[in-house]
């Protein structure tokens, strides 16, 4: 007889993702990674971005995964620092790296590549003395949007994630909220266990197949070329295929 999964105890968070998150196959993304982060190993080689507008849901759910896993097994290395051996030091021993994306083009560095990869790594103490280690990091970033030749860069579509938050009136800074889900974060863990056995179930994130996926495919609408430069696409960008659903926040906390 079939058994079915049961629901994780955290019915505001659940709600909050279903209102601001831009599809279902997303959410679904955010749950595998944030299961991702809840162990040591870096075996999928993947990163995820969180995009959207300043704020909102997008925020809290970067916070949420921090005091999921624990502030001492965080560091907030930028992208562009990873070249930097002693920026290299703080990554050792911590689960996961949360951060803004001030440099996009940072996130198809080699160095970042390399650090995704799990390869053994040389930093720098605060005496300056030379280490090796082996990174178990994965990495979490923020951005409003992404300049479109990022998005369609191999780089990103072979080892990037992202998970679009559309804008919304919940903020992190809000006590009420914030308390509220605190108290859900033992169901919040089991939401992201479930997630985690969904990952390794199925050898890969949902939706990007066991290896390789086609992020551009998968999730960011084309926009019109603007002419001459790179361009900029904004990641949250209401794509044409979506239903319209009312996102609406009122009374959800």
């Amino acid at each position: 007889m079939a058994t079915t999964t049961p629901q994780p105890d955290c019915p505001l968070f659940l709600r909050l993702l279903e209102a601001s998150v831009q599809t279902d196959q997303e959410i679904r993304v955010l749950q595998d990674f944030y299961g991702y982060c809840l162990q040591k190993n870096v075996l999928f080689s993947r990163f995820l971005v969180l995009a959207g507008p300043c704020g909102g849901v997008k925020s809290l759910a970067a916070w949420l995964l921090r005091e999921l896993v624990g502030p001492d097994k965080c560091a907030g290395v930028m992208p562009e620092d990873l070249a930097d051996r002693a920026e290299l030091a703080r990554l050792k021993d911590r689960y996961v790296n949360v951060c803004p994306v001030a440099d996009p083009y940072a996130l198809l560095s080699p160095a970042f590549m390399s650090i995704l990869s799990g390869d053994r790594l040389l930093a720098e103490d605060d005496r300056g003395e030379g280490f090796i280690f082996s990174p178990s990091c994965k990495f979490v970033f923020t951005a409003v949007g992404l300049p479109r030749d990022v998005l369609n860069d191999r780089r990103f579509e072979s080892r990037g994630l992202m998970a679009r938050f559309r804008k919304t009136k919940a903020r992190v800074e809000e006590r009420r909220l914030t308390d509220r889900l605190l108290a859900e974060l033992p169901g919040i863990r089991e939401w992201a266990r479930q997630g985690l056995n969904r990952l390794v179930r199925n050898k890969g994130f949902t939706g990007y197949g066991r290896d390789l996926g086609d992020h551009s495919r998968a999730f960011v609408p084309r926009a019109p070329d603007p002419g001459p430069g790179p361009g900029f696409f904004p990641a949250y960008a209401e794509p044409a295929f979506l239903t319209e659903r009312d996102y609406s926040l009122e009374g959800v906390y």
